[in-house]
């Protein structure tokens, strides 16, 4: 006889309890949980996997038994268990579900569905199909901007993750080039850093080079220095591609 049982969402609060019944009591548990909730978006199942795919990397403890996070949080490898769990979800949906999906997994998040739509190569009604299903199988989920217009998100940005590594490189680039025809030229410096997000990524170096330095050039003017530098550097590698007659 099989059951099944839905777990909530963790809390914060909650999630710090479940390290400490991991690892027991650390200086800075409540860090760790903050991080690992992020991480996880209080998923009760990815959160165990995480922490146990940390422990046996030995980048949860040092050698004095503190608790510290990995390096770069970023680039943390999916345990091969939460993996196996979202690609088992994604055997069930259609092939055209899995098309918008991977449109989707090009884009930060949220995104639009005309952009996903236009993105993946889908006509409106097939579009639309299957952001159904994938609604009901909650791959993705339903928001509202400020603006009251609908958004789209993965319902957690592992299965992004998931479904953007196991794209094909042409098929990455192809899709980034899709975002930028899609999204076109853009308009002020605000608009340019997700345009040059998929300039970059589509390997679109010139185009990538000027918007992210009109992008940087927006982000220092409003006194984020931490993402113009991060754009600058962008922009200084979209131009290490270049032949030396264009970049200068």
């Amino acid at each position: 006889y099989l059951a099944r049982v839905t777990l909530d969402r963790l809390s914060p609060t909650a999630m710090t309890s479940l390290i400490q019944e991991m690892v027991g009591p650390q200086d800075r548990v409540e860090r760790l949980g903050a991080w690992l909730h992020r991480e996880s978006a209080g998923n009760p199942l990815f959160s165990v996997e995480i922490m146990r795919s940390l422990m046996e990397a030995g980048t949860l403890l040092d050698e004095l038994g503190d608790s510290r996070l990995p390096a770069n949080p970023v680039r943390l490898t999916l345990p091969p268990s939460i993996v196996a769990v979202i690609q088992a979800r994604l055997a069930r949906v259609s092939p055209s579900a899995r098309e918008l999906l991977a449109a989707a997994s090009v884009f930060r998040r949220p995104f639009e569905f005309d952009l996903a739509q236009a993105v993946s190569g889908q006509t409106e009604g097939t579009a639309l199909d299957a952001l159904d299903e994938l609604l009901q199988a909650h791959l993705l989920v339903e928001e509202t901007s400020a603006s009251g217009e609908p958004l789209y998100d993965f319902s957690h940005d592992t299965a992004r993750q998931v479904v953007y590594r196991e794209l094909s490189q042409a098929r990455s680039i192809a899709l980034h080039r899709r975002a930028v025809a899609v999204l076109g030229p853009p308009r002020d410096g605000r608009a340019a850093e997700r345009t040059a997000y998929h300039a970059y990524l589509g390997r679109m170096w010139r185009e990538a080079a000027t918007w992210s330095a009109l992008a940087a050039e927006n982000a220092a003017s409003v006194f984020a220095f931490a993402t113009a530098t991060l754009l600058y550097q962008q922009a200084l590698d979209a131009l290490e591609h270049l032949p030396l007659d264009d970049a200068v």
